[in-house]
C-alpha cells in the first residue's frame, strides 16, 4: 500500500513539474521566435515602426481576457459540481469523505464566481475605456 502511494505523489509531482517546464519552454520558445522576426525585418532594411513592432510581438495572440475568464469560470464550476457529486458518492462509504468533498466542492465554485466577476469587471472596464 505503501509503494502505491508514494507512486500516486510521485506522478503528481512529476505532472506538476512538466506542466510548469513546459509553459516556460513554450514562452522561450514564443519570445526566440519574435526576436528572430525582428531580426529579419532590421536585416531586410525595413523601417520599424509602431505598428509593425505590435504586429510582430502580439502575433496571433487575440486579446479576449473576460472571454476566456468566463470560459474558465465554467470549467472550475464544472470541477466543483463533479466534486461535489464525487463526495455524494463517496459518502456511501463514508461521511468525512462527503464532508471534505464538499468543502472542496464550495472553494472551487467559490474560485469560479470570482473568475465570471472579474471578467464582468474587465469587461465594464474595456467598455468605458
Amino acid at each position: 500500500m505503501e509503494f502505491s502511494a508514494n507512486l500516486g505523489i510521485f506522478g503528481f509531482w512529476l505532472f506538476i513539474a512538466v506542466a510548469t517546464a513546459s509553459g516556460i519552454w513554450s514562452e522561450v520558445k514564443e519570445k526566440e521566435s519574435q526576436q528572430a522576426t525582428l531580426r529579419e525585418l532590421i536585416a531586410s532594411g525595413q523601417e520599424l515602426d509602431d505598428a509593425m513592432l505590435e504586429k510582430v510581438f502580439n502575433s496571433g495572440k487575440p486579446r479576449n481576457t473576460p472571454r476566456d475568464m468566463r470560459m474558465a469560470a465554467i470549467v472550475v464550476a464544472s470541477a466543483a459540481a463533479g466534486l461535489f457529486m464525487l463526495g455524494l458518492f463517496l459518502g456511501l462509504i463514508s461521511t468525512e469523505a462527503t464532508i471534505a468533498l464538499t468543502g472542496v466542492a464550495a472553494l472551487a465554485g467559490c474560485v469560479a464566481a470570482g473568475l465570471y466577476g472579474v471578467a464582468r469587471f474587465v469587461e465594464r472596464e474595456n467598455q468605458s475605456a
